[in-house]
Formats: structure tokens, C-alpha cells, sequence
């Protein structure tokens, strides 16, 4: 780890919740969804995300379960409108050169949990 890297423990009580791509989670602070784009193998790591429609593009937000926060990542922004990017963001956060940003992180608060229905 680098020397920028603050550690920190799970400030936060949380269960891990076992979620898939195509679930849409909501947060105590938001009104619409987030839908997650990717899980981490462990599940450790969730990327979400969802339109911002005025700026053409989409507000993102990584779910961290074992510090029980969440909020953009600490890498200035990896991109994530693009499967492409979204899979290069996952990679850096399983490999521990990104994280939450802990200067604009928050509490984990999900409040609801709409599974997708991919499987028939």
C-alpha cells in the first residue's frame, strides 16, 4: 500500500449483502435506485450506478461492505459509463489501488434491495 492509503475498520456495523449486476439497491439518502454494474469475487466491493440525465452521463457509487461506507473512489475518478470502465475500476479496487474515497465517503445505509430477474 501506499503511503496516501489510510486504513480504516468497519466504523459501522453492516451485513454483506449478496447482491447481483441488474439489482437496484436505494440509500437512505437518495430517492432513486442505484443499479449494480459489478460485484467484487468476494463480494467485499459493489459499483453502482445511475442516470444523471442532464449532464448525459451517470452518477456512480462503490459500496464498500467491510468498512460499511460509500461514496466515489479516491482515484480522481476511474470512469464509469462503459462496461470497459467499469470492469478497469473493479480491477483496481480487488487489487487495493483504489478505495472509497475517505474524504467524501458516508454511513452504508441501504434501504431496499430490488433483485433482478435474470434468472427464468
Amino acid at each position: 500500500m501506499s503511503a496516501g492509503f489510510r486504513f480504516r475498520t468497519s466504523r459501522y456495523p453492516v451485513e454483506r449483502l449478496e447482491l447481483a449486476v441488474g439489482d437496484k439497491i436505494t440509500f437512505e439518502e437518495e430517492k432513486r435506485p442505484y443499479t449494480v454494474r459489478a460485484v467484487s469475487g468476494d463480494g467485499r466491493w459493489v459499483i453502482c450506478t445511475k442516470p444523471f440525465n442532464l449532464q448525459h452521463t451517470v452518477l456512480y457509487s462503490i459500496v464498500d461492505f467491510d468498512s460499511a461506507v460509500r461514496g466515489p473512489d479516491d482515484y480522481h475518478g476511474l470512469g464509469y459509463e462503459t462496461p470497459g470502465e467499469i470492469a478497469a475500476a473493479m480491477a483496481r479496487l480487488e487489487a487495493g489501488d483504489a478505495e472509497v474515497s475517505v474524504r467524501y465517503d458516508c454511513r452504508l445505509n441501504i434501504t431496499r434491495v430490488i433483485l433482478s430477474d435474470v434468472e427464468a
